[in-house]
């Protein structure tokens, strides 16, 4: 049962990650993950599988991974990743600006400030869907 219910949920999490990101650099992120600690394969691919479940689509799921992030102050790739996710799933720079600045009474004008600047900047660059140049380094936080 437990084999089923893993190849089930992954095989989802894989499914939707090259259906945001493209299949090569789906692969490589995996591939980096599975480098790590083969744990991280199975925890990242785990959290792309809750993109899979109903009542949200994916363009609303990545616009709620750049509010967790933004609250909790985490910039850098992750952040980077979902603006793009974002932008490939097709929210318009509008709505990105807009969730994050829907979060300034919670999160506070710093980390808001900070997360506006970098989502700036991404969409300044992006081009098309699957232009994945994300730069920056895992995990950055911002300070106030």
């Amino acid at each position: 049962m437990a084999g089923r219910w893993r190849k089930s949920w992954y095989q989802s999490g894989v499914e939707i990650g090259e259906k945001i990101w493209g299949k090569e650099f789906f692969a490589e992120r995996l591939k980096k993950a599975q480098r790590t600690h083969p744990f991280f394969d199975d925890l990242s691919v785990l959290g792309w599988s809750l993109f899979a479940r109903p009542g949200l689509d994916l363009k609303t799921r990545e616009l709620c991974q750049i509010a967790c992030l933004t609250t909790s102050r985490i910039l850098g790739l992750p952040f980077r990743l979902h603006v793009i996710g974002a932008l490939n799933c097709g929210a318009t720079p509008t709505e990105i600006e807009e969730v994050i600045i829907q979060l300034t009474t919670y999160a506070g004008i710093a980390p808001v400030r900070a997360a506006m600047d970098e989502a700036k900047e991404i969409i300044a660059t992006y081009k098309r869907p699957g232009d994945l140049t994300p730069k920056g380094r895992a995990g950055k936080r911002t300070q106030d």
